[in-house]
């Protein structure tokens, strides 16, 4: 075999990373929609405050009473929300990346009173400037409030401090969109705390009573973090370790659809249960869903990633059913006693395709009892 040659290795790695980074530098000074500001001295109480829906905390028995009362009195609220992730900048010193605003304007074409954000609103999380720009960019999607989970890109502790979690403290929270429960996981803290907010919803191996109510009181069961568990993306999949016990934690809570975001593309996996050599598709299994397409470069086809072995990557090959490098976010709602997810890119403003469609069985539909 020969060996191939410098300009064939600068063919095949330089010319798509000189690309890429050719295109963020082009593309990125139009992130900037808003006047930049002296941030020096600037307090973190004197920033814009993010309009939140509500969650509250998994480990506090009182709220998830609290929830459950919300869940009996709110039956007839339209349950639909957009989904958004890694809407940062790839460059550093902005906030919002240049696909933002075109995002934005996109979700006013859909009814809907909630975005749930999968995390990295910002390159560097300790950086007051960088927050303020994406702060200030949310004025984009009035009248829509926010739910949303911390990236690796947002830790620092800015994002507690400015009120993007109404709950800052809780590795684990608990939220209502019409009918539907969405769970939204920290995969940013320790494994022990990350591993202890999930047993807490268990008691001798089984979902505890509190916890049994909610999921039996909602057609659907979202579950919510940045990282993902299943991804062909250049980060690969569970970069925490953490899906041999968790896994089986979601498989037992019946959740119908699991959302994380990056890695910055668009992957929806069959229905699957079981993990490694058990890991098989199910019609009776969780969709895992990859969405990252809110940042200005995206990920331009599958298994670039040099964590994952060949065996893992042949697995999600054989898993994966759509891999999409658009810019994109999602639609989900619940009609005909099904989760209804659709895929929209739209990467320049008022252009606008709905490029992947599914539609998940619900496990515990309340329409079945």
């Amino acid at each position: 075999m020969h060996k191939l040659k410098v300009e064939n290795w600068f063919m095949l790695i330089g010319l798509p990373m000189l690309w890429a980074w050719s295109f963020v530098l082009l593309t990125e000074p139009l992130s900037k929609p808003f006047p930049k500001i002296k941030t020096q001295n600037l307090l973190p109480s004197e920033l814009a405050k993010p309009k939140l829906w509500q969650s509250w905390p998994s480990s506090d028995p009182l709220s998830l009473d609290r929830l459950t009362q919300h869940f009996a009195q709110e039956q007839a609220q339209h349950s639909s929300l957009l989904v958004v992730g890694d809407t940062r900048a790839s460059a550093s010193g902005l906030g919002p990346s240049s696909r933002w605003p075109s995002l934005a304007h996109s979700f006013k074409h859909h009814n809907a009173k909630v975005l749930l954000h999968l995390g990295d609103w910002v390159q560097e999380g300790q950086s007051i400037h960088q927050w303020q720009q994406s702060l200030q960019s949310l004025s984009l999607l009035d009248p829509l409030a926010l739910l949303t989970v911390k990236g690796n890109h947002d830790r620092g502790g800015l994002f507690e401090t400015l009120g993007l979690s109404d709950v800052p403290s809780a590795p684990l929270r608990i939220s209502k969109v019409g009918d539907m429960l969405i769970f939204l996981f920290d995969s940013e803290v320790r494994t022990e705390q990350a591993q202890a907010s999930v047993e807490n919803l268990f008691e001798r191996g089984q979902v505890k009573a509190q916890v049994k109510t909610l999921l039996q009181a909602s057609s659907a069961r979202l579950w919510v973090q940045h990282r993902p568990i299943w991804s062909s993306g250049n980060h690969g999949s569970d970069e925490r370790g953490w899906r041999h016990w968790l896994v089986p934690k979601l498989e037992q809570l019946k959740i119908d659809l699991v959302l994380a975001g990056h890695d910055h593309d668009y992957e929806r996996f069959c229905p699957s249960k079981g993990v490694d050599h058990l890991r098989r598709c199910d019609p009776h299994g969780i969709t895992y869903v990859v969405s990252g397409g809110g940042a200005t470069v995206t990920v331009p086809f599958p298994n670039l990633s040099w964590k994952q072995s060949t065996s893992s990557k042949q697995e999600n090959d054989r898993q994966r059913q759509v891999f999409s490098s658009r810019a994109h976010y999602l639609y989900i709602y619940l009609a005909e006693q099904k989760l209804h997810l659709e895929a929209w890119g739209s990467e320049y403003m008022g252009q606008r395709v709905c490029f992947d469609q599914a539609q998940i069985p619900l496990k515990m539909s309340k329409f079945s009892r």
